[in-house]
């Protein structure tokens, strides 16, 4: 059973109740269900690291073709392709491109599936509280057990 009130990306042609019907119980219902951003979240370190990393194998490259051995500069050319895919923020926009979330009426349930398929899922039963700051969902509980296995007061960008 599904409510329709569900949010999803417009430019993503996978269905939400589609990607999500095999992990629900008969009785549950989807409340919400949606996708990350996926505008690029290229931080300082990674931003500061690939020009490094770049910028090293620019200048391995042109100091090894300055000095004759034109042909040998061509190694150069994957660390300077690994640098520039390191600054733009590497494979993020296809993990957040096939992440789904979802809100039911019994649990949160988040959906990877880049490369293989990762599944969690949240109950409301397990937690103590549910806090959203600045688009961020907080899921908190009492649980030991759920902060060892989650990582206390797991934050989802949504």
């Amino acid at each position: 059973m599904y409510n329709n009130n569900y949010n999803r990306d417009p430019g993503n042609t996978t269905n939400i109740k589609s990607v999500f019907a095999p992990y629900l119980t008969p009785d549950e219902i989807i409340e919400w269900g949606g996708q990350p951003s996926l505008k690029s979240r290229a931080n300082a370190a990674n931003l500061i690291f690939g020009l490094f990393f770049s910028g090293f194998a620019l200048f391995w490259g042109l100091g090894v073709f300055t000095a004759g051995a034109g042909f040998m500069c061509l190694f150069a050319l994957p660390f300077f392709i690994a640098g520039i895919y390191i600054m733009t923020g590497g494979g993020e926009k296809s993990v957040r491109r096939n992440t789904y979330y979802a809100v039911t009426n019994e649990r949160c349930i988040i959906i990877c599936l880049h490369k293989q398929t990762s599944f969690c899922d949240y109950r409301y039963s397990a937690m103590s509280g549910v806090r959203c700051v600045d688009g961020t969902i907080f899921l908190e509980s009492p649980d030991p057990y759920f902060y060892s296995q989650r990582k206390r007061n797991k934050g989802v960008t949504i």
